[in-house]
């Protein structure tokens, strides 16, 4: 147990790394007081997490039926029940706090990456005791939630930037099927039939630690890009609408 729990404590290095590097990324204290409550909605993710994942769960019952193929019934289970339910929790969450903020590229990039490595750090915490010390580290090391979140924040301010939606479809897109193709080559079922699935996984895991050490670089060079400051859209506090792309909510 204790060895869980220390190897639980430094898997979250990385996070709270990233995520004290961002929040140094600006001085004012509205910024950093809303990337503490971008680090709460990470950890709150969970929960629409859960209910999406069981909502999907209940239309698997389909899949039940021993005349459809077992890649199906994992493809399904790992793409839409795991990684579709996730990637889309996270977004929604991003999605709904910059309705109520007016915000740079720089900000997109802060809040949804933030967003995805605490949520990344509650899954941690909850799977630590099915699972053994190495795991643990290296699931932190990764730091899987986060990179997938940084692409689909990255190709989301790029949208709103270029005012291009199809490079948030894409963004969001390839977060997803980076993040299914990871949990199907994990799928113990699948790596009984066919171990070369678990290949899958591997590079993709090395692929998610070069992203993470190229987010600590992007993070440290990107504060000096004034650029990056300047606001997309300016939204109105009181209004519930998606302005999304809306031309007369963009700034120069």
């Amino acid at each position: 147990m204790i060895v869980l729990i220390g190897a639980l404590i430094v898997s979250f290095v990385p996070s709270f790394a990233l995520y004290f590097l961002f929040k140094q990324w600006k001085e004012e204290k509205e910024y950093k007081s809303l990337c503490k409550k971008t680090l709460v909605k990470g950890l709150l993710c969970v929960f629409p997490v859960v209910a999406l994942s069981a909502l999907f769960s209940l239309c698997s019952l389909l899949l039940k039926s021993d005349r459809i193929p077992l890649f199906i019934k994992t493809f399904y289970y790992t793409f839409i029940v795991l990684s579709f339910s996730e990637e889309l929790a996270k977004w929604l969450s991003l999605k709904s706090f910059l309705k109520k903020n007016p915000y740079s590229f720089h900000d997109i990039l802060a809040f949804g990456t933030i967003i995805g490595l605490f949520f990344g750090i509650s899954e941690d915490f909850l799977y630590a005791f099915n699972t053994n010390a190495v795991q643990i580290i290296v699931r932190g090391l990764c730091a899987g939630h986060g990179v997938y979140a940084f692409i689909a924040s990255y190709y989301y301010a790029k949208a709103l930037k270029e005012k291009k939606k199809g490079y948030a479809i894409f963004g969001f897109v390839l977060s997803w099927l980076l993040h299914g193709a990871y949990d199907f080559g994990l799928n113990s079922e699948m790596y009984e039939r066919y171990e070369m699935v678990g290949m899958i996984s591997l590079l993709i895991a090395i692929f998610e630690f070069i992203m993470v050490i190229y987010i600590f670089i992007f993070v440290i060079k990107a504060k000096k890009k004034e650029e990056l400051n300047e606001p997309l859209l300016i939204v109105s506090q009181e209004s519930k609408e998606d302005h999304f792309l809306e031309k007369g909510d963009s700034a120069d």
